[in-house]
């Protein structure tokens, strides 16, 4: 959505949602999944019958099951606004949010039960992460006529970037049945872990162009960031540049 509040102001939204339920096989390389049973499959006809056309019962790849529920959000709200004909400033704020849950599951009696085990009392696994990525940003831009054939243009930002990262992972063995499909039917084997991860990133930009006869130009530039990750020893860092280009094909000489 966009809209012209004023004849000077420009402000806009954008939001979008995600809603994704996935559930895979055992495939590639796994000891029993669909590839690897497909490849080496005995080709007499008892055993196509028996088998289904695999090297093994295709009950393997049918009890072990394998999900990943994801939810995630998108917005941002923007604004351009031309303070006076030579001075511009925009700004945006952004969110990306990503919620998402991995579950490797595997019931009680199964065809994996040969091996002994977790492998034949059942077993849950699950990956539960939440992502938050915010960004904002700041910028003006000042456009100036210094003679009728040289311009310049000064531009001037800040960039706010963070993320959070939290995932949460628990293990257990010995399902209950009738509870096989939750953490809470696990009676042994259990393991749990925690990782929490936060960065973020402050940024400032000074940028002067000059251009002449809009042909020839020449770019002058500093960058300044700090980060989270820099330790408390480490303040900005500093990045300029410099740069010029020349569009010769606008030239009366060139052919």
């Amino acid at each position: 959505l966009t809209g012209r509040v004023t004849d000077r102001l420009n402000v806009g939204a954008s939001v979008s949602w995600l809603d994704s339920r996935l559930r895979l096989p055992q495939a590639d390389n796994a000891l029993f999944g669909i590839t690897g049973m497909s490849l080496y499959a005995d080709a007499d006809p008892a055993t196509i019958e028996r088998t289904g056309g695999f090297e093994d019962d295709y009950q393997f790849f049918l009890d072990w099951k394998t999900f990943q529920d994801q939810r995630r959000f998108t917005g941002s709200v923007n604004g351009d606004f031309e303070a006076t004909s030579w001075l511009r400033l925009n700004g945006l704020i952004g969110l990306d949010q990503t919620s998402r849950e991995e579950v490797n599951r595997l019931p009680q009696n199964t065809a994996y039960a040969a091996f002994g085990g977790v492998y034949s009392n059942g077993f849950i696994q699950n990956y539960t992460s939440d992502v938050r990525n915010l960004t904002t940003s700041g910028n003006a831009t000042a456009l100036f006529s210094l003679t009728p054939e040289l311009v310049s243009t000064t531009s001037v930002g800040t960039q706010w970037l963070r993320e959070d990262f939290h995932r949460i992972y628990a293990f257990g063995a010995g399902l209950i049945p009738g509870v096989e499909e939750s953490l809470a039917g696990a009676t042994s084997d259990y393991e749990a872990g925690e990782d929490n991860i936060r960065n973020s990133t402050v940024s400032a930009y000074l940028q002067q162009q000059l251009a002449w006869r809009d042909r020839v130009f020449v770019n002058a530039a500093v960058r300044g960031d700090k980060n989270t990750a820099f330790g408390t020893d480490i303040g900005w860092i500093w990045y300029p540049s410099l740069s010029g280009s020349w569009v010769v094909s606008d030239e009366p000489f060139f052919p």
